[in-house]
């Protein structure tokens, strides 16, 4: 995927490709929770992809199944986590991964945040 999920945050997504609708098959019924990670190289469809070494728990709020088997999705990001070893010879991209501890948010962070916003609005 092209696209970053935060942990707390939800991603909409409209599954289509069939290796996509294997996977929302596989884990929906398992507490409905798949790892998201951006690809760093390569093509999402078609051809070999390099994710990223980090990713996060993507949780499903929301499913709802369309004709043809694709489905729209709301995802919310969860705990972020660490590839250590990928997994072939899947219909999609699988992992062994090490769950990675939330880091407290750095207060220096708040105060630019709201300079930002500040100039912003000016």
């Amino acid at each position: 995927m092209r696209v970053v999920l935060y942990p707390h945050t939800p991603l909409p997504l409209h599954v289509f490709a069939h290796r996509y609708q294997a996977l929302v098959r596989d884990y929906r019924g398992a507490g409905g929770r798949f790892g998201l990670v951006a690809i760093r190289s390569g093509v999402e469809v078609g051809g070999p992809a390099h994710p990223e070494g980090v990713g996060t728990v993507a949780i499903i709020s929301k499913l709802r199944p369309l004709p043809e088997g694709r489905t729209h999705l709301v995802v919310t990001g969860g705990r972020r986590f660490r590839i250590k070893e990928l997994v072939t010879g899947m219909r999609y991209l699988r992992a062994e991964v090490e769950l990675l501890d939330d880091q407290a948010p750095d207060p220096a962070a708040f105060i630019l945040a709201s300079e930002a916003r500040a100039g912003l609005a000016r």
